[in-house]
């Protein structure tokens, strides 16, 4: 729906010659002249990790340190290095950036007190857009809550800052843990509804691949003082099993009650 409504939305203001660009495993949209490469689709994974790092380690440390702006700083300086990293998007450099951003966060002069947290959950766009939660984020803060909040920081900083001027800190799930939502998914279906054995395992292998390839994110977050590292998608689904469902797969389904 909201690749359609983006569409309407530009034809009706007279700019329907831009396309919109959506990814769709079903197949429902085909995008001419745009292929997804196997060094874009590497880039894009190095993309979302450092997101999902940046988020962890920046709402985590920025709510006391000692030196104002001192996060917002080393958050900018790093985050100028990996996008230029994502040119070549080599593993190697991939691995010595994510091992300095956690060392230099973890180093960060923090005040030794402790805020409360507050848990931002729901339907995505509502979690990360300003417009859409009202900058609901920023008044809980305001009022001295931690956040869990997720994925875009651009989209919902509005909400983290009103939190953090509130005096709580906020808390990121990992957007990939989203991706790794969608295809657990699969063995459900083949369980239950009938659907391809094969496609569940493939889903499988892909989570496992995926998580191979964060998995020196998760050995450096392990190592941290400060820093926790992101559960397994089989955790969360387990989390989930006791209240609801693994069939509830309509939009975040189980996964969202796995996160509470």
């Amino acid at each position: 729906n909201y690749i359609g409504f983006i569409r309407r939305a530009l034809a009706k203001n007279g700019y329907g010659q831009i396309p919109v660009i959506s990814l769709s495993v079903q197949g429902i949209e085909k995008n001419e002249g745009f292929k997804f490469t196997p060094a874009l689709l590497v880039r894009a994974l190095q993309g979302v990790i450092y997101g999902d790092l940046f988020m962890r380690v920046l709402y985590r440390v920025r709510p006391y340190e000692k030196v104002k702006g001192s996060a917002n700083h080393l958050h900018e300086a790093w985050k100028k290095r990996c996008i230029k990293s994502l040119e070549k998007a080599r593993y190697g450099e991939f691995k010595k950036n994510i091992r300095g951003i956690i060392r230099d966060f973890d180093n960060l002069n923090r005040l030794d007190i402790k805020k409360p947290k507050v848990g931002i959950v729901g339907e995505i766009l509502v979690k990360f857009s300003p417009l859409a939660n009202n900058h609901v984020v920023e008044l809980l803060e305001s009022e001295g809550a931690e956040i869990l909040v997720k994925f875009l920081p651009d989209a919902n900083n509005h909400l983290v800052e009103l939190l953090e001027e509130e005096g709580a800190e906020a808390v990121m799930p990992d957007l990939l843990d989203f991706m790794f939502y969608s295809f657990y998914n699969s063995n459900f279906k083949a369980e239950y509804l009938g659907k391809s054995t094969k496609a569940a395992k493939l889903c499988n292998m892909a989570i496992s691949a995926l998580e191979a390839y964060r998995g020196f994110l998760r050995k450096e977050l392990e190592r941290s003082d400060r820093f926790t590292a992101p559960p397994h998608i089989e955790e969360l689904a387990e989390y989930a099993k006791p209240i609801v469902s693994l069939g509830n797969q309509t939009g975040e389904g189980w996964f969202l009650t796995g996160e509470m």
